[in-house]
């Protein structure tokens, strides 16, 4: 965070004024019962031969004073003995001022060689501070304690002095060029601005809280006391939305939208927004809204805003969102009956599906036993595909049958007798050899 200093009071930077340069009077601030400077640096290498002051309230423009040197004389008689001519009249101090010495005042300057200038002033008295100002911070950020201050006469020093609830202490001493951190407290988190009569508070604690005071000495020994009443608050947490009791058909929807936060701060502040369009917005205070939306597919948008005086948050709903396209009412029967027929058939499949395994598995069991015992009979082993015929004679030729298999086997013994009453049946074995 950063401090914008605006000084609205008279500057002692312009150059000299003239009718051509000078289009807006310059602005000086005061306080009641303190004292105004209407004052601006002139180049006074030329003597002043008269200066006539005027001042302008809310009606008409009246000759408030004359200054020829040594003279000066007050014309108007609200300001009788509290005006005083400086710089040769060319600067006028208005002491225990006034709410009504508010107003325009005019100097015309008239000089030896009879060279004119007119400049113009703004003067805004302010009631004198009779409670402290309210200063609000953010917890781990910067504020400035300032005030609209007069500063066409130089500060001599500033004391700032610290109030908790329980007593008042020094807080920092400034005299130019020197500034002093006076309490544990603050240390390396203050800085001196605007010779010292405004106070930067930096990386703000929640202790630091209270009310600060700033007792101005200026180098004429006229002393102003200004006092500030700083607040700090914790950051804004970031706000929770619950929808409840949403009820809809296809023609409208309503719902109750809760905006809450965990902790409870009292410095918290619920507003709900609205937003039909692009232009209009509705307020809910407090953190509840019942909403009734005549269109669920509308694009509305309510905003949930949580703020202190320092900091925000905020979250949002769609209506869109919440209020989705309801089924009709037949459609919604169809749904009720649908998804018990759905488990149903389900399990009946299921149930089908594992009976029919079971006998498939039976079936398949009972298949391999035969096969088993069919191959044993024939003389088979399990496990070779090759078997050696029984010898019935030494000196005959053996056979050999190659990749047998049980389907085939029932001719074996057929081949083998038609070659005992045939030997010499012509077969491949026979060609092979001859």
């Amino acid at each position: 965070m950063f401090c914008l200093f605006i000084h609205l009071s008279l500057s002692f930077l312009f150059p000299a004024a003239s009718p051509a340069n000078q289009g807006v009077p310059l602005r000086v601030n005061g306080l009641e019962k303190h004292s105004a400077y209407l004052k601006i640096h002139l180049d006074l290498t030329v003597p002043v031969l008269e200066v006539l002051w005027l001042f302008k309230p809310k009606e008409k423009e009246v000759r408030l004073a004359d200054f020829q040197k040594p003279h000066f004389e007050i014309r108007f008689p609200q300001f009788h003995n509290r005006l005083e001519p400086l710089d040769s009249g060319t600067t006028l101090r208005i002491s225990d001022l006034r709410m009504e010495d508010s107003g325009i005042y005019t100097a015309a300057i008239s000089y030896t060689d009879q060279e004119t200038k007119r400049l113009t002033f703004n003067l805004t008295v302010y009631a004198n501070q009779d409670v402290p100002k309210e200063v609000d911070g953010l917890e781990q950020h910067s504020v400035c304690l300032q005030n609209d201050l007069d500063l066409t006469v130089p500060v001599l020093e500033v004391l700032w002095l610290f109030k908790t609830k329980e007593r008042e202490v020094r807080l920092a001493y400034f005299r130019k060029p020197h500034f002093e951190i006076r309490f544990p407290q603050f240390h390396n988190r203050l800085e001196p601005l605007d010779s010292g009569t405004t106070l930067r508070i930096s990386d703000l604690r929640m202790e630091d809280s209270g009310i600060y005071t700033a007792a101005i000495t200026y180098t004429d020994e006229e002393t102003k006391r200004l006092t500030f009443n700083l607040t700090v608050y914790e950051p804004v947490p970031t706000p929770h939305i619950w929808i409840e009791g949403k009820k809809q058909t296809t023609e409208w929807c309503n719902f109750t939208a809760r905006c809450s936060v965990k902790n409870n701060d009292s410095a918290l502040t619920f507003t709900w927004i609205n937003k039909p369009n692009k232009t209009e917005y509705l307020a809910f205070s407090n953190g509840t809204v019942v909403a009734s939306v005549e269109s669920p597919t509308s694009d509305k948008e309510f905003h949930c805003l949580l703020e202190n005086p320092v900091d925000q948050k905020n979250a949002s709903i769609h209506v869109q969102t919440i209020c989705s396209t309801p089924v009709s009412g037949e459609l919604q029967r169809y749904y009720l009956w649908f998804i018990p027929l759905f488990l149903i058939i389900l399990i009946a499949l299921l149930v089908w599906l594992a009976v029919a395994r079971k006998k498939r598995k039976k079936i398949y069991n009972r298949k391999s036993s035969h096969e088993t015992k069919t191959t044993h009979s024939l003389g088979f082993d399990n496990h070779s595909e090759t078997e050696y015929m029984p010898h019935s004679n030494p000196q005959e030729t053996q056979y050999i049958i190659v990749g047998a298999s049980p389907q085939s086997s029932s001719s074996i013994p057929e081949v083998q007798r038609q070659y005992l009453q045939n030997p010499k049946l012509e077969t491949i074995y026979t060609t092979i050899r001859s």
